[in-house]
């Protein structure tokens, strides 16, 4: 069987390809890792990442924001998406808005690599590619904190797809940081026996 595809970029919880097989159908969960890349959105797309979005469930995750003045490069995955599959990563970011992204925004990062390996593509002129935008922007407060189990979700992503390298960029690129910052992870004095990766993502948050 033959399939349309469109893209999606991934800036957030989506790199992790864990997340993804609670949204997807059940013949495209049993066929492997969504094929993806590792790509920047350029500076001269004109929109910045931040921490901006106001979870139903009580936390603030990322979003990302038009930025006449102060936009930003934004580093993520591409992953190429059966058509059929989009409704599904509707439902996932709801509270976002689709927005196209012309190609010649993106930057192709062959420069690094992860544990899980990229895919060269041939994006197509009948191909859309998407970025999901918040509706509104909301910033982290006593009552919508940042998740040490979201971070770690987002980072234990960048790590997969393109290494510290990547972690790092996510970091530096990203606003709307906060002191309200809530440790959710079973037994937070033992992150060993639950934090994937805790060590590295410690260290890495640590230095910023």
């Amino acid at each position: 069987m033959s399939h349309e595809y469109d893209y999606i970029f991934g800036f957030g919880s989506i790199m992790n390809t864990s997340t993804h097989a609670t949204w997807q159908t059940p013949a495209k969960k049993t066929s492997g890792t969504t094929p993806g890349a590792v790509v920047t959105i350029k500076k001269s797309f004109g929109y910045k990442r931040e921490w901006n979005f106001r979870s139903t469930t009580g936390f603030t995750a990322l979003g990302v924001v038009p930025a006449e003045d102060d936009a930003s490069d934004i580093n993520g995955v591409l992953f190429k998406v059966p058509k059929e599959e989009m409704p599904n990563y509707d439902r996932r970011e709801v509270g976002y808005e689709k927005v196209e992204v012309p190609l010649k925004f993106l930057e192709f990062r062959s420069d690094v690599s992860g544990t899980t390996q990229q895919t060269e593509f041939c994006i197509g002129s009948n191909e859309k590619i998407w970025l999901y935008v918040p509706l509104a922007s909301m910033y982290a407060d006593e009552n919508h904190p940042l998740l040490q189990s979201y971070v770690d979700t987002v980072l234990q992503g960048c790590l997969e797809w393109g290494g510290e390298r990547i972690a790092e960029e996510f970091i530096l690129t990203t606003g709307g940081w906060s002191c309200f910052y809530l440790n959710d992870t079973p037994s937070s004095r033992r992150p060993w026996l639950f934090r994937k990766q805790y060590a590295l993502i410690d260290q890495l948050l640590s230095k910023h």
